[in-house]
């Protein structure tokens, strides 16, 4: 388990019953988006958190995508994505994609996001 894993756990200890809470089994992103992904970042890492995934890519821009999916994420309830525009590890609501996350999307949706982040103007 993750440092996530174990405090949310006790959380729910904490709380008592939480058999109201409902267990999403949460589907991870198609192996040909993942390649794809991969083929145009210069840096890229996954993995699980908060009961579902996570996808990181940086694009030679300076920009990059964090692509999420798992308990909290907008449109988890769903099986569907959240994406943010990152920029020096952090997220970047200064662009002309968004200013904000992006939620409730498809994977076809992702991939156009990661498309358009990926050709944003350089950064200075």
């Amino acid at each position: 388990m993750n440092d996530f894993s174990d405090m949310f756990d006790s959380m729910r200890k904490m709380c008592g019953d939480n058999s109201d809470i409902p267990e999403y089994n949460y589907t991870p992103l198609d192996p040909d988006c993942v390649a794809a992904i991969k083929a145009v970042s210069t840096n890229y890492e996954e993995g699980k958190r908060f009961g579902g995934f996570y996808y990181r890519a940086d694009f030679s821009n300076g920009y990059g995508i964090s692509i999420v999916k798992h308990n909290g994420s907008y449109g988890h309830e769903n099986d569907q994505w959240e994406i943010a525009v990152m920029k020096d590890g952090e997220c970047c609501y200064t662009t002309p994609i968004t200013d904000d996350v992006i939620g409730w999307l498809s994977e076809d949706m992702v991939m156009m996001y990661v498309m358009s982040i990926r050709t944003l103007s350089k950064v200075l």
